[in-house]
């Protein structure tokens, strides 16, 4: 976020990135509070007995976890593509 607002009163945001979690072998699937917004307070990733642990905290909506053997994160520059709201 920069110090700049732009002409509708937001401040001016840089150096987006969509982050894409992708995981293989899916063993464990938990998720609570799924609703139209889903922000989640944190994401930690451990590693388990059988690979890794994606956790979700909880914020508003969506919160759980996932184990799976294994886990990569991809980065792509940009903002995500919009689907109906306003980014």
């Amino acid at each position: 976020m920069t110090g700049e607002v732009d002409s509708k009163g937001y401040y001016v945001l840089q150096n987006h990135v969509v982050v894409s979690f992708l995981l293989d072998d899916v063993t464990n699937l938990e998720l609570t509070g799924f609703s139209h917004q889903n922000v989640i307070s944190g994401l930690t990733v451990k590693r388990s007995q059988d690979g890794f642990e994606l956790l979700l905290g909880p914020c508003y909506g969506l919160a759980g976890s996932l184990s799976a053997r294994s886990i990569r994160a991809e980065f792509a520059p940009g903002k995500p593509v919009q689907t109906g709201a306003s980014l």
